[in-house]
């Protein structure tokens, strides 16, 4: 739905069943407090519209509702304050009840909360795969304008111990050069021009 729609949400108990209008929860905190805090179920006041699919496909004017979850702190001159929010991804609700609740799996990338143009994914990211086996998984070339890091941090590591310049310009001159050239087969397939496929 347009986001200038609200929806009225309402809440239930396991126990009866019985709808009860909202309540947003409240929390007294002190700084070294780390509290978690329970909800009832929660209801959309109404369905989402047009969820009657098209010949097994979704349909192309199919309504959506987005849940909005905010944590205000009030302090103690009267003033509210955003302490953080977070969207879901877009729902499309089938019944009042929370088990018809469906999630729109095509909406998988999120805007982060801090601003600025930052988006992250949760789970792994493939390009030209679908099964990737790492954060991201790129099947093919993959063509860099600025650096690639490798993060290293002093605070992990232990038993630091400095190498010897010496020792270290003994282990260059023992490594093995080559030159090689990639089976055309496989350069066909990672799409490597003529220029490319010699390497060191």
């Amino acid at each position: 739905s347009p986001l200038a729609d609200h929806i009225q949400l309402e809440q239930s108990t396991k126990a009866d069943r019985k709808r009860y209008q909202f309540k947003p929860t409240q929390m007294e905190l002190s700084p070294d407090m780390t509290a978690k805090s329970t909800i009832m179920r929660l209801h959309f006041s109404k369905t989402t519209e047009n969820n009657g699919r098209k010949k097994g496909k979704p349909n192309s004017d199919q309504r959506y509702f987005s849940l909005v979850v905010n944590i205000l702190g009030k302090c103690e001159n009267g003033e509210t304050y955003v302490l953080a929010s977070q969207t879901s991804e877009r729902i499309i609700v089938r019944a009042t009840n929370p088990s018809q609740f469906e999630t729109d799996v095509e909406v998988v990338w999120r805007k982060c909360q801090h601003g600025g143009d930052n988006v992250y994914h949760v789970g792994k990211v493939g390009i030209n795969t679908e099964k990737p086996e790492e954060a991201l998984d790129v099947h093919g070339n993959l063509r860099v304008t600025g650096n690639v890091y490798k993060q290293s941090d002093r605070r992990v590591k232990e038993n630091l111990k400095e190498v010897d310049a010496r020792q270290s310009v003994d282990n260059i001159q023992k490594m093995k050069v080559y030159h090689y050239d990639y089976r055309p087969e496989y350069a066909e397939v990672a799409g490597l021009g003529e220029e490319s496929r010699r390497e060191v």
